[in-house]
């Protein structure tokens, strides 16, 4: 029991320093949008019909997704067998 719940601080400490860390942007959206970068936004959005391409490997995402299933049954499976 008390390993569980150390666990679950464990993993919502680690959420709240990630969160942290995503929202420590300084200035407001007007500040990164003004002067020549509002000038290629407006170039990117003139397309319209397709999304823009961001760099982001889908790939990552997915296996960080499969390993997130694959601890929630794995320490399912472990709670079963303790208690």
């Amino acid at each position: 029991m008390r390993r569980s719940v150390a666990l679950g601080l464990g993993t919502a400490l680690a959420a709240l320093v990630v969160v942290q860390a995503a929202l420590a942007g300084s200035g407001s959206s007007s500040d990164g949008y003004s002067g020549v970068a509002g000038s290629v936004q407006g170039q990117v959005q003139k397309g319209g019909s397709t999304l823009p391409f961001t760099g982001f490997d889908l790939t990552l995402a997915v296996v960080f997704a499969v390993l997130l299933v694959g601890a929630g049954f794995a320490i399912r499976r472990l709670g079963q067998r303790r208690g």
